[in-house]
């Protein structure tokens, strides 16, 4: 996902499987389980959505998303539930990432205008969801309008989400990504990040030349700094990485993931992570394990 110029409107898994990788934060047991999810939906809209089909699939995968929800919502009578679901732009550079107001279902304050109690329960909430997929096919539009556009997730990860995102720490927060997972940043704006807080397309490239690429990842140490241990009942999913160079590398996968895996596990996070090539009736079921109820 590399970055070039920005767009104004769109500032705004370690077991392994066949399919994905998993990384676990330290044993919690005791802890009382929230009742309640706070999900976001974090879209990476760089380059990656440049990948025939990917603007559908994109779409097709925030719709199962709210698939879910909604069913989630049926054990509450939807009246009674504090679930909210919003969508989020991870952030480019220089860019705060915000959530559009109108691509939020909070289920514990508002139902089409009114308070819970008072609201139609499921007509009003298909309403809001009618609403919520207008908005959505509109900034899909609008992104495929303009296309050299970024996505700092690291930034997002460790500033925006914490601080902007975080605020009722008796919800569970469920993060489902949708990246290609490439964190690159063009030179320019590079020179001015930290180390650690990117990937360098070159080092990537040697990892897929090499013999051992975890090898090579540890000599040189290319770890994602962890920023931050402020991420308590956060639980992320990443959702079609690693789409390039499959054919040429059979560790792209592997590779990219494990940025990200070994991140997670530093910050104390639980992320599933899974590559590119899965059907969107394959990906239903993760997000449906994701977000099952506690």
């Amino acid at each position: 996902m590399k970055l070039s110029t920005t767009w104004g409107l769109l500032s705004a898994v370690l077991l392994f499987t066949t399919c994905g990788q998993r990384s676990q934060r330290p044993d919690a047991s005791g802890a009382a389980s929230p009742t309640f999810q706070n999900v976001i939906v974090l879209l990476d809209l760089s380059d990656r959505i440049t990948i025939e089909g990917q603007l559908d699939k994109d779409q097709e995968i925030i719709k199962a998303v709210l698939d879910v929800f909604q069913e989630n919502q049926r054990k509450f009578g939807f009246i009674n539930s504090k679930d909210i679901l919003r969508l989020a732009i991870a952030p480019e550079p220089g860019v705060t990432a915000i959530a559009n107001d109108r691509l939020i279902i909070d289920m514990s304050t508002m139902v089409k205008g009114k308070k819970a109690s008072q609201s139609k329960g499921k007509p009003a909430f298909d309403e809001m969801r009618e609403e919520f997929e207008a908005e959505l096919s509109d900034l899909y539009t609008k992104a495929s309008e303009n296309l050299n556009t970024g996505a700092d997730l690291y930034t997002f990860f460790c500033t925006t989400l914490p601080v902007s995102f975080l605020k009722d720490s008796e919800k569970a927060t469920k993060v489902i990504v949708l990246t290609d997972g490439y964190l690159y940043f063009n030179k320019e704006f590079q020179k001015k990040r930290p180390p650690g807080s990117y990937m360098i397309d070159r080092q990537v490239d040697k990892q897929r030349k090499a013999k051992d690429w975890k090898a090579y990842y540890d000599k040189y140490k290319l770890a994602l700094k962890a920023c931050t241990k402020d991420l308590d009942n956060v639980e992320v999913l990443f959702l079609e990485i690693a789409p390039k160079f499959q054919g040429e590398s059979v560790n792209e996968f592997d590779i990219v993931s494990h940025y990200w895996s070994e991140w997670f596990s530093a910050m104390g996070v639980e992320a599933e992570i899974y590559p590119h090539n899965h059907q969107v009736s394959n990906i239903k079921g993760y997000i449906k394990s994701f977000l099952k109820p506690d």
